[in-house]
């Protein structure tokens, strides 16, 4: 979707200079050959994303619940921005399936609501998940 508008917008529109200029990546099951210039299919999500990872400061999923299920299984989620639409069509896909890796994440900024009712959600890796109380722990406390 991305790729069949962006390219063709126009030249002093600042989001399309942004996404035209910026390095690219798609995975995808059927892509092989990309049109949209800097763009690079990847073919083994887990790995690439970790390279990836290490060459920006910053890195963004746009639109993909699919691939946001491959990056939380593969334990490689910094950041979470959660739109919450005020909108139900029954039935839908998971966002946190089997094979998530249980991670903890913070508010990392206040909750911001539209006029239409959506909800924006920002959460921070907080480490890892603790589950109940240490007992042993709560012990040498007092």
């Amino acid at each position: 979707m991305f790729a069949g508008f962006w390219p063709t917008a126009p030249a002093d529109d600042p989001i399309a200079t942004r996404f035209n200029t910026v390095p690219k990546y798609v995975a995808s099951h059927t892509l092989t050959d990309p049109d949209w210039a800097g763009t690079t299919v990847l073919t083994n999500v887990g790995t690439e994303v970790r390279e990836i990872r290490e060459r920006y400061d910053e890195t963004h999923v746009i639109g993909s619940g699919g691939l946001l299920q491959t990056l939380l299984t593969e334990d490689l989620v910094d950041r979470l921005n959660l739109w919450l639409y005020p909108v139900t069509f029954g039935r839908g896909k998971r966002i946190f399936r089997d094979g998530t890796v249980p991670s903890a994440f913070a508010v990392a900024q206040p909750p911001r609501a539209f006029p239409k009712g959506a909800i924006w959600l920002v959460y921070q890796r907080a480490g890892d998940v603790v589950l109940g109380v240490d007992i042993e722990a709560a012990r040498k406390e007092t």
